[in-house]
């Protein structure tokens, strides 16, 4: 267990700092593949190195919006109650069910 972390810290590593060097992730992980292969004696695939080293390299991507440090004066939201109406049923009478028994989110 200890040989694999050590594998993937110096795989993080020499990622960080081949990036940093100016090389591209298909450069790092071409070299890095060989590398790895000698000292550690394990086969990892190029593009595997590569796509590491390109989420490394460029930042996550998120749709989460900053929140700004201003006190918005919009009040909360408050769920309204609505009923909803079936048709009769087979057997006669129609059922009322009210949305606020589902905890609908």
């Amino acid at each position: 267990m200890a040989n694999r972390e050590a594998c993937e810290i110096y795989i993080e590593q020499e990622i960080e700092s081949g990036l940093e060097d100016g090389k591209t992730p298909y450069q790092v992980g071409k070299e890095l593949s060989d590398w790895v292969a000698k000292l550690f004696e394990v086969r990892i695939a190029p593009g595997t190195i590569q796509k590491r080293a390109e989420r490394i390299k460029e930042p996550l991507k998120t749709n989460v919006v900053k929140k700004s440090n201003t006190v918005t004066n919009s009040a909360p939201y408050v769920p309204e109650e609505k009923s909803v109406t079936h048709p009769p049923t087979e057997r006669g009478g129609a059922r009322l069910i009210t949305a606020s028994l589902f905890r609908i989110f």
